[in-house]
């Protein structure tokens, strides 16, 4: 802007360009002080981890450097998913299995074959059948699987060759 001549009486080319040069010097005195610092760090960095620049770059240290990150917190990670597992395993063990309420009840509620025999104590009174028969159902011990409805017999095509007209003939017998 020293060497600017006006090439018109209305050329106002100076007056527009020397705000915007003022912030624009000021912008990158800015970014050159960033940068310089920047290029401090990264040389601070370089002798810290003791490797040369010129043989391994900045892009591939940060590549590396997360490569790392990412591996080490999968590892946390699995270890965590581990000690859970183990913790259960540990609570699996304490747990006293439940005992059955009746000899011939299994506690697991995924068994559909029920031992019946033994379950109700028929003797001299009838009336406590009955209240046996409502534990059993409150406990679940019988669940539907035996009320299912049978599924349908699929009919059975008829062969072709055969001819029913075989079994209808006339025959006959005073010949």
């Amino acid at each position: 802007m020293k060497n600017f001549a006006k090439q018109a009486p209305n050329d106002r080319f100076a007056e527009k360009m020397s705000p915007f040069l003022a912030k624009a010097k000021s912008e990158c005195e800015i970014i050159e002080k960033m940068h310089n610092t920047m290029n401090a760090r990264w040389d601070s960095l370089r002798k810290y981890y003791s490797f040369d620049p010129k043989k391994y770059n900045l892009e591939a240290f940060f590549r590396d450097l997360k490569l790392f990150k990412e591996q080490y917190e999968k590892v946390i990670h699995d270890l965590e998913k581990a000690q859970e597992a183990k913790e259960r395993e540990e609570q699996r063990k304490r747990r006293v299995p439940l005992k059955p309420l009746q000899p011939g009840i299994t506690a697991s509620p995924l068994s559909h074959n029920v031992a019946i025999e033994g379950i109700l104590k028929t003797g001299k009174q009838d009336s406590g059948v009955v209240d046996e028969i409502e534990k059993i159902l409150e406990a679940g011990c019988l669940d539907g699987g035996e009320r299912r409805t049978p599924r349908r017999t699929p009919r059975t095509r008829v062969d072709p060759m055969l001819n029913h007209n075989y079994y209808f003939m006339d025959i006959d017998v005073n010949t």
